[in-house]
């Protein structure tokens, strides 16, 4: 009898994994890609100039943005990136830098995974949810381009 349950529940697992999982996506990483290490300073330089910039607020023992690692640096949306003069800035806060906890709290975010996007124009930040898929950051991006 434990068995036949123990079946059925695999099965039923199986299943639900098969319709509610999302489909992987095959995504070539570009290991030499455009990131610059983020600071407060770099970051209001960059806006003082009218740059538009995204920021990838990470850290290294954080599971959702090692996740999100292969939208971010895919080729795709790193072409985006380039083909719109977007600056990317990788602001990584696996050691608890104050600058990036700084500037998270004025985001109103209390950790990690967290992408902003700061439009060139100076309006203020969006923020994007945790999870992040190429799409989104298209329609984030096509919002702010001229």
């Amino acid at each position: 009898m434990f068995f036949a349950f123990l079946g059925g529940a695999i099965s039923v697992s199986g299943l639900a994994s098969h319709y509610f999982a999302e489909p992987q996506q095959t995504v070539s990483v570009n290991e030499d890609s455009l990131w610059q290490p983020f600071s407060l300073e770099k970051l209001a330089q960059l806006r003082a100039q009218g740059r538009p910039v995204f920021v990838n607020f990470t850290a290294k023992w954080c599971l959702t943005c090692q996740m999100n690692k292969p939208v971010l640096y895919g080729d795709a949306v790193q072409k985006m990136f380039e083909t719109h003069g977007i600056v990317t800035l990788e602001a990584d806060w696996t050691r608890k830098d104050p600058g990036i906890t700084e500037e998270l709290a004025r985001l109103g975010r209390a950790s990690v995974p967290s992408y902003v996007y700061y439009p060139g124009d100076n309006s203020a930040p969006v923020v994007l949810p945790e999870k992040i898929t190429q799409n989104l950051l298209e329609d984030v991006v096509s919002r702010f381009v001229r």
